[in-house]
This record gives C-alpha cells, structure tokens and sequence, in this order.
C-alpha cells in the first residue's frame, strides 16, 4: 500500500509537473516575444533614423560651466533628431572660428568657421552701446566688429542709427527696447544669461574707502586700493599678451588685469568711478561739444607722465586714434572706429604732418570723412561724420599710447615686439628734443600712463609682478585719502577654483578674480572669514548662430525653404526658436551656478536698469515646444509631444579637447569675454534614445503577447475540465 500509495503520489505528481514545465515555456516565450519587441525599443538611438540636418557647436574648453549647457543643448538636438556634434577647443581657436579670423566670412564649421558656437561678454565702461554686436553693416561684422552672428536687419539698423544720433536718453531707452523686441524675435543669438560675480577678497582690504566696493568695469584700480603695500590677484586664465590695440590675442579680462594698471586705469580723459559707474575727469580738464555734437574739443593736464618719464601731450591721444583705427594694428575695435569716427580719417599732429587712414571698402564707397588734430600740446580737437550719443563717454574718455616708443614699431609687428610679449626687459630710445626726457627707458612690457609698471613677467607660470609708479599724476591726491597704499601688485595664475579658494584661505593671494564664479560659493567663503562683494555683471552668455547657415541661417536647406522659397527666413527662424527651447536657462541659472545669474531674453539684464525689458520673457527649457517649431520648418522631429526633461543615455560619442592656451575676448567701447582655463581632456557628449520611433514594433510585441496569454488559458482551462489537479 505504501508502495502502490507512493507510485499513484508520482504519477499524479509526474502530470502536474508536465503542466507546469508547459506553462513555464508558454511564459518564458511571453517574456521573450515582449522582451525581444519592447526592450530595443529603449536602445534604439535617436540617430537612426536620417538626422533632420547636421550641426557642429563649439565652445571654449576654459569654461566649465558654458561646457555644460553646451553639452546639454547637444544631447537635446540629438533627441529631436539633429546630428549635433560638440567641439570643445581652446578660446584662441574659438575666436579664430566664431569671428572668422582665418576662414571667408560666413564660412560654416566644416570650412573653417563654425556652425553654432558660444562665447560671453562683458563690460569695461558702464556705456550701453550694443550696436556692434547687432549692427547689419560690414564694419560691424567679425571679423572687424562683434556681430559675429552676421545678423542683418533693416529695422535693426534704422532704429540703432535713430538711438545714436539723440542724446534724449528717454528716447535712447525706448529705441533700444524696440531694437530688443525684433532681436529677441529673430533670434540670430540666444541669449543664455547675466552673472552675479562674487569676489572674495582678504578682510583687511579696501577699495574706494569702502570695505564692500568693487567692479569689474574700473578694476585693476589698484591705486585706490589700501590695507596693505603688497596686493596679490589671482586671476582665472593665464594672460597671453599685452598688446595695448586690444587684438584677439591680448583682447582678455586675464591680459587687462595686468596691462590695465599699467595702460588704463586711472589714466583716461574720464575714468569710471567704482562706487556708482560713473564718470569723473582724469587727465582732461576740459571737454566741450558743438551744438549738433559733431565736433569736440578737449585740453589735458599739464604734467602728467608716461612711466619712461616723457610728458603726455596731445599728440599722444591723436597718435592713439590713428593706432586704433589703422587696420594693421587688427584692433577688435576697428569695426566700431569705422562706424563711428568715419571711413576716411585724418590725423594731424603738433609738427604739421598729417596721416590719412581709408578704410572704406571699395573706391565707390561713400565717403564719411572724420578727423583728429592735436591743436597744442595739451589741447586736440576731433569732428565726427555723424552725431554719436556716447561720445563723451568713449572718445572723449580714453588713454593715450606713448607715441615716442610705437611709432618706432610697424603696427603690424605689435603683437609680437617685447612691448607686448614682455618676453624680455627692453631698452626704449625716443629724440630728446622732440619728446624730452632722459632719452632710454628701459623695463619690461608695456609703457603707459598709468600707476603702475611691469618689472617682471614670467609666462611659463602665468605670474606678473608690477611695481608702484611713484610719478604717477595723481599720486598725491590719492595718498592724501589714505588710498595708493600697494607698491607691489602681483597677478598670478591659479588654474581651478578649489586651488585659487586654497590660496586665498592660506594667505597666499588677497583678492581672486569674480571669472572663477564663486556667487554659489558665497556663505562657504564668508563662513571662513572672508569679505565677499556681490556684484551683478554689465554682460551676457550667447550662444550665436552662423546667419550664412544654410539651415538656421538662410534657411534655404529647410523643408519650408525647399519647397517654398520666399518662406525659408520664416524656417530659418523656427529653428532657431526651437534650439531656445533646448537651452535648460533655468537648470543653468539654479543648479550650475547657484542662483548667481538670471536667466536672459535679449543681451540686456536687469543690470543695465532702465535699459532692460521686464516684458520680454526667456523662452522656457520645451522639448515638445522646439519639436513644433521644428515641424513649423517642414521637419518631423522625434520628439512627438511635451517631453520629460530627463532623456536615457545608453552610449556616448566622444571629441578631444586640444590643449588650452585661453584668453578671454575684450572689445573696444568696453565689451569683453572671460573663460576659465583647464587642462587637456576628453569631453565625452551623450547621446539620448528615443522611445518613440518604433511603434509598429510596439503593437506586434503586444499582439504577440496576446496570443500567448490567450494560449496558456485555454490550455489552463481544459487541463481543469479533465480533473488534473495537485497532489497532496
């Protein structure tokens, strides 16, 4: 019985068993057919499909944070379904691209030029003359000017000609807004956002007599400093030149922080006061205008000496002019020389001479005719072609070059003489009897007006030393107000914000520079002691558009623009709306800088006051919103409907970052970019899958799933209606 009871245990067990072995393959194929139909689904790259065109974005591999939004704007692209590639590359190779230095104007990335590209600026004078950046002539275009972007538009230009020939500041402020709304409709530039810098600086310095002032715009004004004689910055990016025109090698907040204590600062006809922006007279005494503006008279301070000991005379500031807008010195300022002083200028000078510079394009070009005339020793005069609004503000508020040591130089030669190199100490000789003084000079670098001179640079480290010019003309009045305390002012390169935050906690540097971008970092410093100012940046993040693109640019390679011609601007311009919706401006703003900017719709932020347009709202972070302008062009993007912000990345593609020598870009009239420098690596771009191409697969794996479900419970139900069950 034991037996017999055992045997009927195993064969009811034996049926059970086969039903279940049944059933586990019923399942097991379940699984597979919605594995094998679903799963891939998740893995298929959103490149599959035929991109809906190609792009190459390129981004300076000195500024961690710009990298970032870069990146993520790319992947983005990527999961529209654009072939969006991103080049991290040093800022030297990046302007050389972005501004067309060694490429035909326009030229797109795979020429020589660049596709999409992004680049900040900033201001060195508190003056809101934005019209090179966005002006449609050819003096304004990169690379002569700073619309790099080559953006042209008719009301643009007349409503900028209109702001710049009043002086009703009301009437200026309702131009520039109009000129926000079409840019902003336009889009030749998608603006990103303003910063906030935070400079931490050693407790017991001061500046301006206050313990809480400073500003990008006036520093290095080291003279108004006090606290102690020795005052050492670290700056964010090794300076690279020192060329006084400002050409794209030494066009740098990292190259003027050096050159400008020797150069700039507090040597003007009118400097910047930090405390409110500002203007007071420096070495003019006094400027006055004709009645239409056009014709301006200045005279200067008797006295005042260059560091070789030769006197300032107006020669000098006429000189400068002359260097400025001769296009051999390649200043980053010609463009604006041009739009404003005139196509054709004259120079003349003290002994009689006179030097004619054309800059017109062709023969058949119409003439503006403009001059500069050194009237005295102390006294210029210079007539304008047309009236400029900011004119006192810039040309009647420069410094001069030393004409005695330049003018030995041809100016095509500048970049590379020990005057801007600082390679070496160099012994200056000039004609007594022309300019007097001791007749040699000699020092390292640069010679100006300015209070202080350099002794020694070391470039290999990034490391300047400079030392208090004790004849500097307003030397006395300085020390009278306790300020002018430094004699030694060194600027020193600290690659990386924990090393340079290190240093200043140590004692080894005073102040650092606000292009570490600290603003997120502000209750850490302040909690080690530190004295933190805050100061919101007159300047932007861009990432800019090639206008000559066949895509975003003409739009003539569009769908829309194929198909219907007169309507490819209107597809060019909801591409460009639509890569806006993919710039994360508030992801950016709160998580990668702390709240420390605000995120902008037009290049003027809340800074600028009543320059800036609380109307005008940024585009929001939209996938599903840059899809439909995608569609709106005549493109079927993958994304289909408002998506998740978050994509899943299941492999990468990958672009080597050159090794940086970076600068930061500085423009007459006061503009000027700032990186970060770091070190040579591998700048890994993801690439996000999409869910939503495959949906035939989709339907046959739940079909197929289906029918096995289906299967298993018919046989499930027959196996009960013949009495299988269980064994107990």
């Amino acid at each position: 019985m034991l037996y017999r009871g055992f045997s009927e245990g195993f064969v009811m067990f034996s049926r059970n068993k086969l039903t279940a072995c049944f059933e586990g393959v019923m399942l097991a194929a379940l699984v597979f057919l919605v594995c094998s139909g679903v799963v891939p689904l998740l893995f298929v790259p959103a490149r599959a499909q035929t991109p809906l065109f190609s792009v190459t974005l390129t981004v300076s591999s000195s500024n961690q944070v710009r990298q970032q939004y870069a990146k993520d704007l790319a992947n983005d692209m990527i999961a529209e379904g654009i072939n969006a590639k991103l080049m991290v590359v040093n800022f030297d190779q990046l302007f050389n691209r972005e501004f067309f230095m060694k490429s035909a104007q326009g030229a797109t990335y795979a020429n020589g030029g660049y596709d999409m590209g992004f680049i900040g600026w900033g201001f060195t004078s508190p003056v809101p003359d934005f019209r090179s950046n966005l002006y449609g002539a050819q003096a304004s275009f990169a690379p002569a000017g700073n619309n790099w972007a080559l953006y042209n538009n008719l009301d643009v230009n007349g409503l900028f000609d209109q702001l710049y020939s009043s002086t009703d500041t009301a009437k200026q402020i309702s131009m520039m807004r109009q000129v926000q709304k079409i840019v902003f409709r336009d889009k030749p530039y998608n603006y990103v956002y303003e910063a906030v810098d935070a400079v931490p600086r050693d407790q017991k310095w001061m500046a301006w007599g206050g313990k809480d002032v400073y500003s990008v715009l006036t520093f290095p004004d080291v003279q108004q400093w006090s606290g102690g004689d020795q005052l050492t910055f670290a700056e964010a990016a090794r300076a690279t030149n020192f060329n006084p025109v400002q050409t794209s090698s030494s066009n740098s907040f990292y190259s003027l922080y050096i050159y400008g204590a020797i150069m700039y600062s507090g040597a003007g006809l009118q400097d910047a006061d930090a405390r409110s922006l500002s203007f007071y007279p420096a070495l003019a005494t006094s400027i006055q205008s004709s009645p239409d503006a056009l014709d301006w008279t200045v005279k200067i301070r008797q006295g005042v000496l260059f560091q070789s000991g030769v006197e300032v005379t107006a020669d000098d500031f006429v000189w400068t002019q002359w260097a400025m807008t001769n296009p051999k010195s390649a200043s980053a300022g010609l463009g604006g020389n041009i739009e404003i002083l005139g196509n054709v200028v004259d120079f003349t000078f003290l002994d009689g001479t006179m030097k004619t510079i054309d800059n017109r394009a062709s023969a058949s070009e119409v003439t503006r005719h403009g001059s500069w005339k050194a009237v005295d020793k102390y006294t210029f005069q210079f007539h304008l072609p047309a009236a400029y609004a900011f004119t006192k503000q810039t040309y009647a508020a420069f410094s001069p070059l030393p004409k005695h040591i330049l003018e030995k130089y041809a100016p095509e030669t500048w970049n590379n003489i020990p005057f801007s190199t600082a390679s070496q100490p160099t012994t200056y000789t000039w004609d007594t009897s022309k300019y007097g003084g001791s007749g040699s000079y000699t020092v390292v670098g640069p010679v100006g007006a300015g209070p202080y001179y350099l002794e020694s640079y070391d470039s290999a480290k990034g490391t300047a030393t400079l030392k208090k010019f004790h004849q500097y003309w307003n030397a006395t009045g300085l020390e009278a107000l306790g300020r002018f305390t430094v004699e030694t002012y060194q600027v020193m390169w600290i690659d990386g914000r924990n090393a340079a935050i290190d240093a200043l906690k140590s004692g080894k540097v005073d102040v650092l520079d606000s292009n570490y971008g600290l603003a997120q970092s502000e209750g850490e410093l302040r909690l080690l002691g530190l004295n933190v100012v805050s100061v919101p940046e007159l300047g932007w993040q861009e990432q800019g558009f090639n206008m000559k693109h066949p895509v975003f640019g003409t739009g003539a390679e569009t769908p829309l623009g194929k198909s219907e011609p007169s309507k490819a601007a209107e597809a060019a311009r909801h591409v460009r709306t639509a890569i806006s919706h993919l710039i994360r401006r508030d992801h950016i703003v709160n998580d990668l800088l702390g709240g420390s900017a605000y995120p902008l719709a037009t290049c003027i932020g809340p800074g600028w006051g009543a320059w800036y347009d609380p109307d005008l709202i940024p585009d929001t972070y939209d996938l599903g919103a840059a899809a439909d302008e995608l569609r709106a062009a005549g493109y079927n993007p993958l994304v289909t409907a408002t998506a998740s912000v978050t994509s899943t990345v299941v492999s990468t593609t990958t672009s080597t970052i050159q090794p940086t020598t970076s600068v930061g870009l500085t423009t007459t009239g006061g503009n000027r970019q700032s990186t970060t420098l770091s070190s040579t690596q591998t700048e890994t771009i993801t690439q996000p899958f999409s869910l939503g191409q495959s949906s035939l697969m989709v339907v046959a794996a739940v079909v197929l799933a289906a029918v096995v479900v289906g299967l298993l419970l018919v046989y499930r139900s027959r196996s009960k209606k013949s009495g299988s069950k269980p064994s107990t």
